[in-house]
């Protein structure tokens, strides 16, 4: 686990937590609730002001999800070029949240499939209910592949300024 402090605080002579990263953690955010109520987020009870006000910042990525032979795909992609709904989410965290911290991941060149035909792979997903599948297989069946991304540094910097861009005019309206 590592802590950061608020550089901004400790000068002012307090101890406060700017963000906290936790190595090798992994937490499953999906959307989930009745097929009346598409788009609700797993998490989305736990996204009040509440319980946010204490957090130093969310850390949020954009991703892509569709159908392969195998199963599924998820590529993270800019902000905004994904198929999850990032921004009805972000839109929410902003409205409850007002002025809290929001950390884009754009990390582009990766994706990953997911062989839901292989028994092995519900070993991780066995409380998960059929609806809720139902639903994932339902966004992927509306998703599509991205194109290939580029690891080079251009790339990146021009990935940066479409997210921020993107980001800049979900806030802003």
């Amino acid at each position: 686990m590592e802590v950061v402090p608020s550089i901004w605080s400790l000068l002012g002579g307090r101890f406060v937590i700017a963000a906290i990263r936790l190595d090798g953690a992994s937490i499953n955010l999906t959307k989930s609730g009745p097929a009346s109520e598409w788009g609700r987020w797993n998490f989305s009870s736990i996204v009040n002001p509440s319980v946010i006000r204490t957090a130093p910042a969310i850390h949020v990525r954009d991703s892509r999800v569709w159908r392969v032979p195998q199963g599924t795909a998820v590529a993270w992609t800019r902000m905004g070029e994904g198929n999850v709904d990032i921004e009805r989410y972000i839109r929410s965290y902003a409205a409850k949240c007002p002025g809290r911290a929001v950390s884009l991941e754009l990390i582009m060149h990766r994706q990953r499939a997911f062989d839901y035909h292989d028994p092995e792979f519900w070993s991780a997903y066995r409380s998960t209910p059929a609806w809720e599948f139902a639903r994932f297989l339902t966004l992927a069946e509306r998703g599509s592949p991205r194109p290939d991304a580029d690891a080079s540094v251009a790339e990146t910097i021009e990935d940066v300024d479409v997210s921020l861009k993107w980001l800049r005019g979900v806030l802003e309206t």
